[in-house]
């Protein structure tokens, strides 16, 4: 038996998206008409003829976009309201430095730099921190990292978080 389910897909049913458009494709059992709106209760939109598929482009961005579909047979019967949602995220994640060292550490000093990395639109996040080139652990939320007595010389110390969809 293949197994039939009416409604539709943003994406494949990804939850989220960096990408500049949605691609929606429907299903339905009875292609007579179809009515796609932004509503959640399926309000707007227009009946038109059935498709099959068809590409948005974003224009709300970094925020949840939902879509609402309806079909309608060739007899005129109405299915139920089918809505979606999935989340834009087209930037990287937060980082809030809380404090850090001044730009002249006396020779022999310990010193630490502590800070936040969030991201309200992903659920992973990694974080990658480096004193010059070599690494120190960090990870997403609040980081206290402590930098011992370093020899005479210049450092920079980078913080580089990602989010599950690649956005730096």
């Amino acid at each position: 038996d293949i197994y039939y389910e009416e409604g539709f897909a943003i994406n494949n049913d990804a939850k989220a998206t960096n990408q500049n458009f949605l691609d929606l494709t429907f299903n339905t059992l009875a292609p007579g008409k179809i009515k796609i709106g932004r509503s959640l209760n399926c309000s707007d939109g227009a009946w038109e003829d059935y498709i099959t598929d068809r590409r948005y482009v974003v224009t709300t961005f970094n925020q949840p976009i939902t879509y609402s579909v309806q079909y309608q047979d060739w007899e005129g019967s109405v299915s139920p309201c089918y809505r979606k949602s999935i989340v834009h995220d087209d930037i990287g994640p937060d980082i809030v430095l809380q404090t850090y060292p001044a730009p002249t550490i006396e020779q022999g000093s310990n010193s630490e730099i502590s800070f936040i990395t969030s991201d309200t639109r992903s659920e992973t996040v990694s974080v990658v921190c480096a004193l010059n080139a070599i690494q120190k652990p960090c990870f997403k939320g609040t980081n206290t990292v402590q930098l011992p007595q370093l020899p005479l010389g210049s450092y920079t110390f980078t913080i580089t978080a990602k989010d599950d969809l690649q956005n730096v």
